[in-house]
């Protein structure tokens, strides 16, 4: 399901067809850093793109043209669960950075 769109890209629920590109940017160690995502392998990966598909906090960023995956958004409220407003986080695979995504 289509979420929004621009020119070059599609913000849409995740598809277990996802776990390739999920696998391509969060089993890289950088993710790591910051994020308690890493995966280890391509089953993990599956897994997660599954579980994301599923979790109406989670949209897929891809190219609109091919539909590849390049990214994620994320709607959180872990820090106030009774909160009326939710944080909104993201990454960018770094093979597409600087391609002008997030201007």
């Amino acid at each position: 399901m289509k979420i929004a769109e621009s020119e070059r890209l599609i913000i849409r629920k995740f598809m277990e067809q996802d776990a390739a590109g999920l696998f391509a940017y969060l089993s890289d160690p950088y993710p790591a850093c910051f994020l308690d995502e890493k995966l280890e392998d391509f089953a993990a990966a599956v897994q997660e793109a599954k579980n994301r598909s599923r979790d109406a906090t989670q949209f897929a960023l891809c190219l609109k043209q091919t539909d590849t995956l390049i990214g994620h958004f994320f709607a959180s409220n872990d820090d106030e669960p009774d909160a009326k407003t939710m944080s909104v986080g993201w990454y960018l695979n770094p093979e597409y950075h600087g391609h002008g995504f997030a201007q």
